[in-house]
């Protein structure tokens, strides 16, 4: 589901393994710049999970998809607490 649009930038909402997050998509002169941050309330002082320039598409079908799994999912074990696991976890069930 698109939060919002505007027409170069694109921001998206999504959850994996119970966790909220965005990520946009932005047009740039050299590439589509594409972003993954938590989705929280006051989510514009927080800082991207991962970001990257992608200016072809080798890279984006080789790379992308494991390199934002791996940053999520080290987000994940390292900057939540077990109480946010295990409710993250109720709600997938």
């Amino acid at each position: 589901m698109a939060i919002y649009n505007t027409g170069d930038n694109e921001v998206m909402k999504f959850e994996y393994h119970g966790f909220k997050f965005e990520k946009i998509i932005e047009m740039e002169e050299l590439g589509v710049r594409f972003t993954v941050r938590p989705y929280l309330k006051n989510y514009a002082a927080t800082k991207p999970l991962f970001s990257v320039l992608i200016v072809d598409e080798s890279y984006l079908y080789d790379n992308v998809i494991n390199d934002m799994t791996h940053a999520i999912n080290e987000w994940i074990e390292n900057e939540t607490s077990e109480l946010d696991k295990v409710f993250a976890y109720l709600k997938e069930i």
